[in-house]
């Protein structure tokens, strides 16, 4: 169900009713959702006889509420039975956890805004949510995203709190703080990071990003920086990563700890004059 108002300029201006037209302002766009399905499960006796058992109901909305840069999303029991299956993947003797990206339509609104060096924010990990709620916005160079839902996945019920906020410090530029906090009973998981991205001298970046978690029993950081030149005929990208053996992060996507890396590429490009064969 959609509600919208809308002002067709070219129309009005063909009528000649132009007056108090810089007066007409933007609606707020509502999306209402609802679904409801149904399951009845049977067997066949001794007889051969189908019998039916009791009709077991399922019911859940999802709406939405938008205007110009900001939205705000909730779902209450959402329905994920129509979201495409994930892509298989062939591994051989891979220790860690294989990363799949989401696909669910409640979580892909506005995911641009929850991204953030090393995937410290990972959708996937709510599993089975009873009710969420989420807000994106952008308030001039000002962003903004949060994330809360009730998961009913495993033991005991799992709260999810998730922010991450940024800054556009220029053209390509920014500055991001991310915060994320994961209670279940007695249960908590938080992480607290901090992270920049300055592009410069057109074709140079350099990021880095300081974060910590707190679990019930452990604690550690995380820490990266990269430097990269993105040049026709010279290229390059160093990077160093540390993530200590104590960090943790249930509502990210950080599959390996206890170590520490380093990588660098160069890049060397040679071009003929045009009409060449090379």
């Amino acid at each position: 169900i959609f509600f919208a108002r809308r002002a067709n300029a070219s129309f009005l201006a063909q009528s000649g009713r132009l007056e108090g037209l810089h007066d007409l302002k933007s609606g707020i766009t509502t999306e209402v959702q609802p679904y409801l399905s149904g399951i009845v499960e049977g067997e066949r006796n001794e007889a051969g006889e189908l019998q039916h058992g009791t009709f077991d109901p399922d019911a859940g909305v999802n709406v939405r509420l938008s205007r110009t840069n900001l939205a705000l999303d909730a779902t209450l029991n959402p329905d994920f039975s129509q979201v495409l299956p994930d892509f298989g993947l062939v591994t051989v003797n891979e220790r860690f956890a294989l990363f799949f990206p989401e696909r669910r339509e409640f979580f892909l609104e506005g995911i641009d805004l929850f991204n953030t060096p090393n995937q410290l924010i990972y959708t996937r990990q709510v599993v089975d949510p009873v009710a969420g709620a989420k807000f994106t916005g952008k308030f001039g160079r000002f962003g903004a995203a949060y994330l809360g839902a009730l998961d009913q996945a495993g033991d005991e019920d799992a709260l999810f709190n998730i922010g991450r906020f940024r800054y556009d410090l220029a053209r390509n530029s920014l500055a991001g703080i991310t915060v994320t906090d994961r209670q279940s009973g007695d249960a908590f998981n938080r992480v607290v990071a901090a992270d920049t991205r300055v592009v410069f001298g057109r074709i140079y970046f350099a990021q880095a990003q300081l974060g910590h978690s707190w679990s019930n029993d452990k604690d550690g950081p995380i820490w990266q920086a990269e430097l990269d030149r993105t040049g026709r005929k010279w290229g390059f990208n160093a990077q160093v990563t540390g993530i200590a053996p104590g960090f943790e992060t249930d509502a990210g996507f950080v599959n390996r700890t206890d170590f520490v890396t380093a990588r660098f590429f160069n890049r060397f490009s040679w071009y003929g004059a045009r009409g060449r064969l090379v």
